[in-house]
């Protein structure tokens, strides 16, 4: 299965939400939702408006003003250069930070692309968007494969399929796939995603004629020690990415 390159983050685990049941949710999980990131920075303009006596938010908006050709909504890094370069810079983070490369499934390219572009720009997911226009294959053996997030995009934003905690009664159940799961809140593999995509209905609160927004499937990949701080963190894991 290909994988088409989306670009990177510097991310840390988050909390696993209350409404999840912890049968079925590590403690501590990766997860593609705006609504608890822990991608950083979590908004550039936070940086741009913080106090001038911080240093480091000073530090880090002269740094995104001279690279921000290279960085993309929501922030994410072009190349795994800047994903380092930044994290370097959190080197007293008081979590372990993770550099992740996602990466979305080559089929659901034309999907993604003719629904993102039908939109106002205003409602596009940016990033995505630009790292899509010209699909480069994602190399998954050059990283640690982590888990596939499902995925999906309401104005700019990216939701995880459990931000809307009833679906995780899907994998409460017998599945032809081992849908649970794995130790980072992620499905073990794309056949897993691809069982509860159809099964996966997305609340519409905008207004009833606008079609509610398509889920796709996204793999989140750990890069080596070797290409980070030493203070970012390499999980220990060897998981099928079928």
């Amino acid at each position: 299965m290909q994988w088409y390159d989306c670009g990177y983050l510097v991310m840390t685990r988050i909390q696993r939400p209350s409404d999840l049941d912890p049968l079925l949710f590590p403690e501590t999980m990766y997860a593609l939702r705006d609504c608890s990131f822990n991608a950083l920075p979590e908004h550039w303009w936070r940086y741009f408006s913080a106090d001038p006596s911080n240093l480091l938010a000073k530090e880090l908006a002269d740094w995104y003003t001279k690279n921000e050709a290279g960085l993309l909504l929501p922030n994410l890094f072009t190349t795994i250069e800047l994903a380092q370069e930044f994290a370097q810079k959190l080197s007293n983070w008081p979590e372990e930070l993770q550099i992740v490369r996602i990466g979305l499934a080559a089929a659901y390219h034309e999907q993604f692309m003719a629904e993102q572009t039908a939109k106002r720009p205003s409602e596009q997911p940016e990033g995505f968007l630009t790292m899509l226009q010209q699909p480069k294959q994602l190399p998954i053996q050059q990283g640690q494969w982590l888990g596939v997030e499902l995925g999906w995009f309401n104005y700019s934003s990216i939701h995880s399929w459990v931000c809307e905690s009833e679906h995780q009664r899907l994998i409460q159940h017998d599945a032809p796939v081992d849908c649970r799961p794995n130790q980072f809140g992620l499905l073990k593999s794309l056949a897993a995603a691809e069982y509860l995509i159809p099964q996966i209905s997305i609340y519409n609160g905008i207004n009833d004629d606008t079609p509610a927004p398509n889920v796709y499937p996204f793999c989140l990949i750990a890069y080596e020690p070797s290409l980070m701080n030493t203070k970012l963190h390499m999980p220990n894991l060897a998981t099928s990415n079928n």
